[in-house]
């Protein structure tokens, strides 16, 4: 069996289509992972890569972690030709503070070390900050356990459209420039930018780069026989994100597979892509972890309040990477917020569209992070609109998410049709399309308010 994973849960039906490949030596040289997002898909890719190239795989499956590929894997190396991924690198990265800071130095294990360590890691990460290479740090303190939380600017890793720079060279030139002062701190961040640059091997964003890089990137080097690994390994992430040229340039890698390379593809939004691609790939699907299961692993990790577990779960819709970041007092009153709205929709309240706005649109940080805010204030109101749907239809007692608003949600089920709400979620779909394409938040969002109380004018 697949295990000593703890970023793998409850993808037991995954696992085994897996596990069976690998026993049998008869790997799909396509696969297609679907599910929803924090679902474990890019993790079990990577482990999945791992396994099948460790020299010394144990009887059960397990990778050895002392052969020359396991230790690859385990030192997150991205300049490996045999295994790469290609994703957006202004996804959020979630990171083990003590994990970052041991990996970029020697073991702490003196309580005294450690805070100088994390001192000089603090100072690093300040001047990556000043240097624009971080778009954001937001610091989450449970219990001892520290999780940073960052953005990374994908501006200064790739240059304009019409610049030639291979995937990183134009990174490396910036970091150079941090040595130039206070040669001790400086050498510090510039580890800190590599590893950062390097965590969870991403490597490649297929959106800012011209097509002549991408098929330097992809196409031609999956074509070569792999240089190390018995497979080379290449990871798409979130595939749906790609463009109708990109994809067209994986199609024809996937027409003619190379011999011993293997793609791995992954997506949360399976009806996005063209049916050529989900003709060519084997499928393995992946569910929601359920509310008990995410419970544990935040109990177990110590990743979150006791008090809160419950709760962060209930919310988490089943998503863990959202359960591990997730603050109880930013849900409670991103909660509000979004009712506000739902008043407004409901005609039950007096607020107005400017008002509601104000509500969804965070005031203050850049655009990059004020469309993840809204994005996850619109996930919440689906999640409120899908509780208010339940307590409409539903006679025996509902599985509501939003319990402790429950007051709240039964006071505004008698103002919605149940017409409408079935409606009003097609809508925040439609909506949270328009802002992964990059609509203006603010005309996406004036234009799904007004639509949406029509809705309900109607009935």
């Amino acid at each position: 069996m697949i295990k000593n994973f703890d970023g793998i849960l409850h993808q037991d039906r995954a696992k085994s289509i897996l596990e069976g490949m690998v026993k049998k030596r008869r790997i799909h040289h396509s696969l297609l992972f679907t599910g929803p997002d924090g679902v474990g898909k890019k993790t079990t890719a990577i482990i999945f890569a791992k396994i099948l190239n460790c020299t010394s795989l144990s009887h059960d499956l397990n990778p050895c972690e002392t052969c020359d590929s396991c230790r690859l894997f385990n030192t997150f190396f991205i300049t490996h030709s045999d295994f790469k991924i290609f994703s957006d690198i202004q996804n959020p990265l979630i990171i083990d503070r003590k994990f970052l800071i041991e990996s970029i130095s020697k073991p702490v294990l003196d309580p005294d070390d450690y805070c100088k360590s994390e001192n000089s890691y603090i100072k690093s990460i300040e001047k990556l900050k000043a240097s624009g290479f971080l778009l954001e740090q937001k610091k989450i303190d449970y219990r001892m356990k520290k999780i940073d939380y960052f953005f990374r600017n994908r501006d200064i890793v790739f240059k304009s459209k019409s610049d030639s720079f291979p995937d990183g060279q134009f990174l490396m030139s910036n970091l150079e420039k941090l040595m130039k002062s206070d040669e001790n701190e400086s050498m510090t961040a510039f580890k800190m930018a590599r590893k950062l640059y390097s965590y969870q091997l991403t490597t490649t964003y297929f959106k800012s780069i011209k097509t002549d890089i991408l098929r330097e990137e992809f196409v031609d080097e999956i074509n070569f026989r792999p240089y190390e690994l018995t497979y080379k390994v290449f990871i798409i992430d979130e595939f749906e994100k790609m463009s109708a040229n990109s994809e067209n340039i994986v199609l024809k890698t996937l027409e003619e597979p190379p011999e011993n390379s293997i793609l791995i593809l992954t997506t949360s939004k399976k009806q996005k892509l063209l049916p050529t691609i989900l003709s060519r790939c084997m499928e393995i699907e992946f569910s929601e972890i359920p509310r008990s299961t995410i419970s544990e692993f935040l109990l177990k990790h110590e990743l979150q309040e006791e008090d809160d577990v419950s709760f962060i779960a209930s919310m988490a819709g089943g998503n863990l990477e959202r359960a591990i970041i997730s603050d109880p007092d930013e849900i409670l009153s991103n909660q509000q917020k979004i009712l506000l709205s739902l008043k407004y929709l409901s005609s039950s309240g007096s607020a107005s569209v400017e008002e509601c706005l104000k509500e969804i649109i965070p005031a203050d940080g850049d655009l990059n992070e004020k469309r993840n805010i809204v994005k996850d204030r619109l996930n919440i109101m689906k999640g409120l609109t899908r509780d208010i749907v339940l307590l409409k239809i539903s006679d025996a007692d509902p599985d509501i998410i939003n319990l402790n608003i429950i007051k709240d949600l039964n006071k505004l089920e008698s103002f919605f049709s149940e017409k409408g709400l079935i409606n009003l979620i097609d809508l925040i779909d439609e909506t949270l399309s328009d802002i992964e394409m990059n609509v203006d938040i603010t005309i996406a969002l004036e234009s799904f308010l007004i639509k949406g109380k029509n809705f309900f004018k109607s009935g």
